[in-house]
């Protein structure tokens, strides 16, 4: 997978962005001057290991830094590397907006988020994020509009470092009638919310989700 040089964090370009608690970690196969990076760190990983990057990932917040930078080859080989663990999962979901551009967003656990999820099996991505999206909202008459960028972030499940890959799509839809927020998901609301009271949402939500909607055409709440 080339470099792709439009996606930047500061003045380093990358091609993928994850993040993990309060770091973000920066894929990219290019060295920088480390002038330019601070306060995070550059790690050339030339042949790691599941291991080896586990370990890296793990003691990062220990280094009182934001992240780090890892130089990596091949950004499909990164991948590939959770894959052969079993370590990457792979979800998908839904950024909804209406006639009026409002956006519907969920609220789970305290945070407000996006409707999202787990492919089943045989399913492709844009199936699974329709329907996360009307499982967890109760919404009906999507219309596909554009596949958007994938997040990333890492999360640790039973002492063992997992890779989740997001693949978000935008949806419009005309549905007027009330919403179902899906209780068994620990969604306690779903609602649109309208552009100029988006920031105070967006704020109180995940980094993986601010950066969805920072990445869109909603960045200028």
């Amino acid at each position: 997978m080339p470099l792709d040089t439009s996606l930047y964090c500061g003045n380093i370009p990358y091609s993928i962005k994850v993040t993990f608690a309060n770091s973000t970690y920066l894929v990219t196969n290019k060295l920088f001057d480390k002038k330019y990076i601070k306060p995070v760190r550059m790690i050339s990983l030339n042949k790691p290991t599941y291991d080896m990057l586990e370990a890296v990932i793990e003691a990062t917040p220990y280094h009182a830094v934001k992240g780090a930078v890892l130089v990596y080859p091949e950004a499909d080989d990164f991948f590939n590397l959770f894959a052969s663990q079993k370590r990457l999962v792979v979800a998908a979901g839904g950024v909804v907006t209406n006639a009026e551009g409002d956006v519907l967003m969920i609220k789970r656990k305290g945070l407000w988020d996006l409707p999202k999820g787990k492919l089943d099996p045989g399913e492709t991505t844009l199936q699974c994020a329709e329907r996360e999206t009307i499982e967890e909202t109760g919404i009906q008459n999507l219309k596909h509009v554009k596949q958007l960028k994938s997040s990333h972030y890492f999360y640790m499940e039973k002492e063992k470092l997992y890779l989740k890959r997001v693949e978000w799509f935008h949806f419009i839809s005309d549905y007027a009638l009330p919403l179902h927020p899906q209780a068994a998901e620990d969604i306690t609301e779903a609602r649109f919310i309208a552009h100029a009271h988006l920031k105070g949402y967006v704020d109180n939500s995940y980094r993986t989700i601010q950066d969805v909607l920072k990445r869109g055409k909603w960045n200028n709440y």
